[in-house]
């Protein structure tokens, strides 16, 4: 992603940490892992500094693959971690992403332990979290989180909710 003259004399545009989230955005869309990795470097090189959206945007490049379901959690979770030690804000992006890979591996308390890492939960981080319940079968939090949610004035969407009772229905639970 090197500066470019674009074909006309005297222009030349200079790589900013913006075009570079758009090119990573592009890349972890089609799960390119090593064009990530690879802008990562080029952007330390061109001395632009990365930001939130940079490290969110790296979450996303990890193959769907079932081979790279734990890598894609604990990158995430890595990712989580350099925002916090750089002080770059954690958003509700960054902790979204961050649960729904680690929903995906099944990791449904590590799901929980990020929604709690969120000031201010959404409506959207609770229904992954539930998602996240439903998927390891844990009916009992997955109705804890729905009840939340209401205490917190939060909408129980449609996904929250289908996913509360699709992991009541797999455990047998009362919906």
């Amino acid at each position: 992603m090197a500066a470019a003259g674009g074909g006309m004399p005297g222009c030349r545009l200079e790589a900013d940490v913006v075009s570079f989230n758009t090119t990573m955005a592009a890349c972890a869309r089609s799960q390119q892992l090593w064009a990530t990795s690879a802008l990562l470097d080029e952007m330390q090189q061109s001395r632009v500094d990365p930001d939130n959206v940079t490290y969110t945007c790296a979450m996303g490049a990890f193959p769907d693959a079932s081979d790279a379901t734990q890598l894609r959690w604990e990158a995430a979770l890595l990712s989580l971690e350099v925002l916090s030690r750089m002080a770059l804000a954690r958003d509700a992006l960054s902790f979204g992403t961050a649960m729904t890979l680690c929903g995906k591996a099944a990791r449904w308390e590590v799901t929980l332990g990020l929604l709690r890492q969120i000031a201010q939960p959404s409506a959207v981080a609770f229904s992954i979290a539930i998602a996240s319940c439903g998927e390891g079968l844990r009916w009992e939090w997955a109705l804890q989180l729905s009840t939340e949610m209401r205490l917190l004035a939060l909408s129980v969407n449609p996904l929250a909710a289908s996913s509360t009772a699709a992991a009541c229905q797999h455990a047998g639970a009362p919906r």
